[in-house]
């Protein structure tokens, strides 16, 4: 004999799919917090853990020649928040990182950078407000 039950509700009877990854191999445009406020946004060709080592290394070592974070650390004795480092946006392509990191300097005026990253054009600007940034290390 054949019975048939009910399952209930349809989603029940689904699973969730959750797209699990691995933030440190991430690459794309990522923003490190300082205990002042201020913030530095940068690109990463690398992975997300190997950029951070250097930041790191940058940071210990007074590297304040070649790393704006290593600068305003020696400067105002600051905390950089290494460890919480958010990715706003996943990009594998180079152009498209350099890009975007340069949208995110502008839209985050209190910035570490010493630059602004590759020229955008004035004619582009409007489109900087329709950009959202996501915290994707956090989803």
């Amino acid at each position: 004999m054949t019975q048939f039950s009910r399952l209930g509700k349809i989603k029940q009877g689904m699973r969730l799919a959750k797209y699990n990854f691995d933030r440190h191999q991430l690459k794309g445009v990522y923003k490190i917090n300082c205990s002042c406020g201020k913030s530095y946004i940068g690109e990463i060709g690398c992975s997300l853990q190997t950029r951070l080592k250097e930041h790191g290394a940058n940071i210990m070592n007074g590297r304040s020649c070649t790393s704006a974070l290593a600068e305003h650390s020696s400067k105002t004795k600051h905390h950089v928040y290494l460890e919480n480092t958010s990715i706003f946006a996943r990009e594998e392509q180079h152009h498209r990182q350099k890009i975007r990191e340069a949208f995110e300097i502008i839209k985050h005026p209190q910035n570490l950078n010493k630059d602004n990253g590759i020229k955008i054009s004035r004619s582009r600007l409007p489109l900087i407000k329709e950009i959202k940034t996501t915290n994707i290390s956090q989803e």
